[in-house]
């Protein structure tokens, strides 16, 4: 793989730059029991890489009794939110800051394409202090529809003014990985076999966010 055949790259945020989909997980899962909600892992386990709405969807056809009105549950899901602190410092993946200054120093565009609400999205980079490094950064909330649906990937090769050829995506859902196949991105996976992934549609797959060893050290 050469570095030269790009001029950009997009990443993914949860799960590439933060090991966050445990973290989140397990406060969906204490939001649902302060709710009286049953839910069960596999049930879990299908939220990884979705927006907000689209878990809404999903969890509406899973369980019995949900919440019927879509605005009630982001507002209460997003108060319990405010008072579940995360420290995405400690969080952060291992490699993820030595790539994106590979990268910058290869002259690629770099974006965000996240299912993350934008808020969340800006509080993770500040925090990390990693927002500098972003050319264009794009929102699920920006969407009818987030991953598996490549809208988000072609919005955002359109603000990089870019070709699909002329990019690489980094992720490592099902989902998202299906996001940006869609697209017609080349695409390396993050390897996380924690939450029954299928990643069998990436073009390479890597244990450790490492750009460098990915395009020199062979």
């Amino acid at each position: 793989m050469n570095i030269e055949s790009y001029k950009g790259v997009i990443f993914d945020m949860d799960g590439v730059i933060i090991d966050s989909e445990p973290v989140y997980m397990h406060k969906q899962e204490i939001f649902m029991q302060m709710k009286n909600f049953d839910i069960r892992n596999n049930v879990l386990y299908k939220l990884v890489g979705k927006s907000r709405r689209e878990s809404f969807k999903l969890l509406q056809s899973q369980i019995p009794n949900f919440y019927q009105d879509e605005n009630i549950y982001l507002h209460e899901y997003q108060d319990f939110w405010k008072d579940f602190n995360v420290n995405y410092k400690r969080i952060e993946n291992v490699g993820i800051r030595e790539s994106l200054n590979f990268c910058k120093c290869n002259g690629l565009k770099i974006a965000l394409a996240s299912s993350s609400s934008k808020e969340t999205i800006i509080r993770v980079l500040n925090e990390l202090e990693l927002f500098n490094f972003f050319d264009v950064i794009v929102s699920g909330d920006d969407f009818k529809e987030s991953k598996p649906n490549p809208e988000i990937y072609l919005d955002t090769l359109k603000k990089m003014n870019l070709k699909n050829s002329e990019c690489f995506a980094i992720e490592d859902s099902t989902v998202g990985i299906q996001a940006a196949k869609g697209a017609g991105l080349f695409v390396i996976a993050k390897e996380d076999n924690r939450f029954g992934f299928d990643q069998s549609s990436a073009d390479h797959i890597i244990y450790d966010i490492n750009l460098k060893a990915v395009f020199i050290d062979k």
